[in-house]
């Protein structure tokens, strides 16, 4: 091979090519294999930090629709449980008396369907379902509205103060918009012994709207700390699951999840 003639500021050397010489030869490769490194990795990652986009925001109508479906189907799951404990409340043991027909949910369940049939265990269930639909629908649409508007602007997460803030404020909207005025209702109509047809025209031509929003205040206060509480702690369960506050988790997973949060917010 042809000699290399290489031009100093004060002196001239004759070298020889690189493939005589090892040293210059191993210098050269690893030059070149980092900075080929330095392109592969550094190159991309750069890239990415640049273009990186927040993550998409999740729609609010879909929680809001999810929540209404999975409140009417809690509402029906747990009505029969509901109308029994209803049922063993309101018996009086009076001494000397018959014993009530039933003293815990496995008898009353078979009495009831024994006497009455299955379908009787949701009775009362129609004027529930009307609000509970909407209860859970506002809940949950509301708290993934609150959480877009706290999100990172940068990352998209949601800290735990904020993830409790989000709650707070799902459950003021649930209280605001469907609780009080459901509780009110419920509690006068029973007072009243009239139906919902003719008692809440009853209602509102005796009290106006106002009436239906005794004891606001009150209920805020207990559905924001109660709802505050349950979506803390179900970002707080994603986080520990998958690192991601938002992330999907398998219908166990949830179901898990929902029962700790509901055991969480009332401890």
């Amino acid at each position: 091979s042809r000699p290399l003639l290489i031009r100093g500021r004060r002196h001239i050397t004759l070298a020889t090519t690189c493939a005589r010489n090892h040293s210059c030869s191993r210098r050269q490769q690893r030059c070149k294999q980092d900075a080929l490194e330095v392109e592969l990795v550094s190159g991309p990652v750069i890239a990415s930090c640049e273009n990186k986009m927040p993550p998409a925001q999740k729609k609010t109508w879909i929680a809001l629709s999810a929540g209404g479906v999975g409140g009417a189907i809690e509402c029906c799951c747990t009505w029969p449980m509901e109308y029994l404990k209803t049922q063993l409340q309101s018996f009086r043991t009076v001494k000397g008396g018959p014993p009530p027909p039933f003293t815990g949910i496995a008898s009353g369940l078979r009495y009831t369907i024994q006497q009455k049939g299955f379908f009787s265990l949701y009775t009362g269930l129609t004027p529930v379902l009307i609000f509970s639909a909407p209860k859970a629908g506002v809940r949950f649409g509301a708290n993934q509205f609150f959480r877009n508007k706290l999100a990172d602007k940068t990352t998209g997460k949601v800290s735990m103060g904020r993830s409790f803030l989000a709650g707070l404020c799902a459950g003021i909207c649930e209280a605001t918009l469907v609780v009080t005025p459901q509780e009110t209702i419920k509690t006068k109509l029973i007072n009243l012994n009239m139906g919902m047809g003719k008692g809440i025209p009853h209602l509102l031509k005796t009290e106006g709207v106002a009436g239906l929003y005794a004891g606001l205040g009150a209920t805020c206060l207990k559905q924001g700390g109660n709802q505050g509480s349950r979506f803390l702690f179900m970002a707080q369960w994603r986080q520990f699951l998958t690192g991601e506050a938002d992330a999907k988790l398998p219908k166990h997973l949830t179901f898990v999840g929902g029962l700790g949060a509901g055991l969480f917010s009332v401890a």
